[in-house]
């Protein structure tokens, strides 16, 4: 790889690190994947639901910040931040995970929506 292209590739980074909503994302899933490594194999399923859709909703916010069908990818990183909310509820009813990560988690989605919420509701403004 050339000095050149090792530049472009690094000022490309940059840039997708400047958006909060993914990096604030990015340490939810770290936070949350630590998490789920204990959840027993009997419920791999949920423990797969909450995986994947934590990496649906980035890559919808990532799709979204590039202009891809922007309203329609901002609304489906909501509906899976919903689906992650059920899962995690499913969970914690089901004593896979205990009330303080629980409420961890809960405080990271919580600041996760209403970053989403504003970028969604900023831009409906601006039309």
């Amino acid at each position: 790889m050339s000095s050149k292209e090792s530049k472009i590739r690094e000022s490309t980074r940059e840039k997708n690190d400047r958006l909060l909503i993914a990096v604030r994302l990015k340490k939810t899933i770290i936070y949350i994947e630590n998490i789920l490594e204990n959840f027993p194999h009997k419920y791999i399923e949920i423990k797969a639901l909450i995986s994947n859709s934590l990496y649906e909703m980035l890559e919808s916010v990532y799709l979204a910040n590039k202009g891809f069908e922007k309203e329609k990818n901002k609304n489906l990183s909501i509906i899976k931040l919903q689906m992650i909310d059920f899962y995690l509820m499913l969970s914690y009813k089901k004593n896979l995970i205990g009330k303080k990560k629980f409420e961890g988690i809960s405080k990271h989605l919580e600041e996760i929506s209403k970053m989403l919420y504003s970028w969604k509701n900023y831009n409906e403004e601006s039309r």
